[in-house]
């Protein structure tokens, strides 16, 4: 099995920092045998609090955003129609399960790519304090989306707690 050398091996752990052996076994295999699914069990515990963990706070937001939508809109859409009062639950639920297995599977990939670009910014800036990625005001406006959000639910859920 080909291996990374041991100076790029090294600018690896240098910027995973934490667990650094289990990303460079996956990163080797996503570069030399050209998978790009695999799975990720702190990911799958933790969602997209990963992301934000490992500084990639865009998709971080995107990813803890979407279900969250994706929630409402199915319970509006079953709250509107009644021929899936039996399995709204079941149906809600296996989408959001879906949707975490792909996050879980998708996140070492995604990291990947964030060093790529990281090695890619050095390289141009010929600089070893480049910061690659987004701004932190992004998991601010994630935190106020998400509050709204909850309290948009909050309140349509009271609304219809007060007719029944």
């Amino acid at each position: 099995m080909t291996q990374f050398k041991p100076q790029f091996k090294g600018k690896i752990e240098n910027f995973v920092d934490q667990h650094a052996k289990y990303y460079v076994d996956v990163f080797q295999d996503m570069e030399f045998k050209g998978s790009k699914l695999s799975f990720n069990i702190p990911v799958l515990f933790v969602g997209s609090l990963w992301f934000f963990y490992r500084r990639m706070y865009v998709l971080g937001s995107l990813l803890f955003i979407t279900p969250i939508i994706l929630l409402v809109c199915l319970l509006l859409l079953f709250k509107s129609h009644s021929f899936f009062s039996e399995y709204d639950s079941v149906i809600v639920f296996g989408v959001l399960v879906a949707i975490r297995l792909f996050i879980t599977s998708i996140a070492n990939y995604m990291y990947w790519k964030k060093f790529l670009a990281y090695q890619d910014g050095l390289r141009s800036q010929n600089n070893k304090n480049v910061v690659v990625g987004t701004n932190s005001f992004a998991p601010i406006v994630a935190c106020i989306v998400f509050f709204l959000l909850f309290c948009w639910l909050l309140s349509g859920m009271m609304q219809g707690m007060r007719h029944t």
